[in-house]
């Protein structure tokens, strides 16, 4: 797996062994040139984070700080080594952490928050609605779930709302906005 945009372009990043699914280029690309007008200077929230390939691929275009949260010891410290290889150590927070607990003590609140979680788990049924009620979506941001096509998410959870699917074969990418 590499980065494929931005100022750490090519740069190598180790993945577990096994129990992550990172991203291919393809949806990479299209799930970024989605999220490019929200970069700049960004706060991102990278759960599930596996080997931190999103939100390594954030700051390489232009992201200000990412927080990664992965409940496996394997993937934060291979995201510990990935920011070290491209540079962006100082620009990342790493917690090791169920996302559901790290979203109820959380205090920050981010411009962009994607979730990936492990397609057969409830994760995404059981994290979503903690966004809207902790309220760590600023305003003008939005959540972007990676998920199996087959699986409806609500249009709307507490305070988001479903803006749009994008499906790219087995892979759905689900955008929700905070509503007004």
């Amino acid at each position: 797996m590499r980065v494929i945009s931005g100022s750490a372009k090519n740069k190598s990043l180790l993945v577990p062994e096994k129990g992550t699914r990172p991203l291919t280029d393809r949806i990479k690309m299209s799930l970024f040139d989605l999220l490019q007008p929200y970069l700049k200077d960004a706060a991102v929230l990278d759960l599930f984070a596996g080997s931190g390939g999103f939100g390594i691929e954030s700051l390489s275009r232009g992201a200000k700080t990412v927080a990664f949260v992965d409940s496996s010891e394997v993937s934060t410290s291979l995201i510990l080594q990935n920011l070290q290889n491209t540079g962006f150590e100082l620009n990342g927070t790493i917690h090791l952490q169920d996302a559901g607990s790290f979203l109820s003590g959380n205090r920050e609140s981010f411009d962009i928050i994607f979730l990936d979680p492990p397609y057969q788990s409830d994760e995404i049924e059981r994290v979503l609605p903690y966004i809207g009620e902790y309220d760590i979506l600023k305003d003008d941001g939005c959540v972007l779930v990676e998920h199996f096509s087959k699986l409806a998410l609500p249009d709307h959870i507490q305070k988001i709302k479903q803006i749009k699917n994008y499906k790219y074969g087995d892979t759905m990418l689900t955008l929700y906005r905070k509503e007004a």
